[in-house]
């Protein structure tokens, strides 16, 4: 029976239907409790209804079931989504000596630094993981977004990208956010501004079927938001602050960004 019900939420999710998918897989742990991959399949479909402290909690369920480490960085990340940031750091400081997973562990570390707006500690983390794991791209990426962030290191930070995005076409436009804010950084402003635009766009197709495309939009906005201000595009500027203040993960650091700009208009 638990499996029938797990088979009937893995369809609902294929069609996107959250709120039967999340039934389906609550039917099955109701079925069986130990049936771990049914927790996480939960887990992930609270996560796109942002019902985050459900997803935590499925994801916690998981975890203590199976022993993967994966589904307690996905707890951890459902705290981060609701801005908690001191939770999700206290329960990811108490899982360090069990981190298996080194470089995941210093991943979610990142993410949580980052999103609260603590970049010396999300420079640090990419820093060891580019250094441990030199193949990993996505940590030089991410390193100069931060060091962008920052206004710091923008020349390191224009390689880095260019190095990771010659090994891999796809992380340039995966990354135009990026981008766009290394030009800004430069003084390069059309450009920034086109490269922003594409980074709206990708998200925005993304949005409806995608928590982690609506997780994006608000600190794309706010730095569109930025860029518009030099070239005088008040009207798409003030249109970006509007939609990065409507969003439910309009948090920590970028909902403060957006305060101090509000008020220096």
């Amino acid at each position: 029976i638990s499996t029938i019900h797990y088979l009937k939420g893995l369809l609902f999710v294929e069609q996107r239907k959250w709120k039967s998918s999340s039934a389906s897989f609550s039917l099955s742990v109701k079925s069986d409790p130990q049936y771990y991959g049914a927790f996480f399949k939960l887990g992930e479909v609270y996560s796109e209804r942002k019902q985050f402290n459900n997803e935590g909690s499925a994801f916690n369920k998981a975890y203590r079931q199976s022993g993967n480490e994966i589904y307690y960085y996905r707890m951890i990340d459902s705290y981060t989504a609701m801005g908690k940031y001191k939770k999700a750091r206290n329960l990811l400081k108490k899982f360090e000596k069990n981190a298996g997973d080194k470089i995941h562990f210093l991943f979610e570390l990142a993410n949580i630094a980052r999103e609260e707006g603590a970049f010396p500690i999300a420079v640090h983390s990419y820093e060891t993981i580019s250094d441990r794991e030199p193949k990993m791209l996505l940590s030089y990426i991410l390193l100069s977004d931060v060091y962008a962030e920052m206004n710091k290191n923008i020349i390191k930070a224009d390689s880095l990208f260019a190095f990771a995005s010659k090994k891999d076409s796809l992380l340039s436009y995966e990354n135009a956010e990026t981008a766009a804010w290394l030009l800004y950084r430069k003084s390069r402003f059309q450009e920034a501004l086109e490269k922003i635009n594409i980074a709206v766009e990708r998200e925005e197709k993304r949005k409806e079927s995608s928590v982690a495309a609506r997780r994006k939009l608000p600190r794309i906005y706010y730095r569109k938001a930025i860029i518009c201000q030099p070239i005088g595009k008040k009207d798409e500027k003030n249109q970006a602050i509007a939609l990065a203040r409507s969003s439910r993960f309009n948090l920590g650091y970028v909902k403060k960004q957006l305060t101090y700009l509000i008020e220096s208009q």
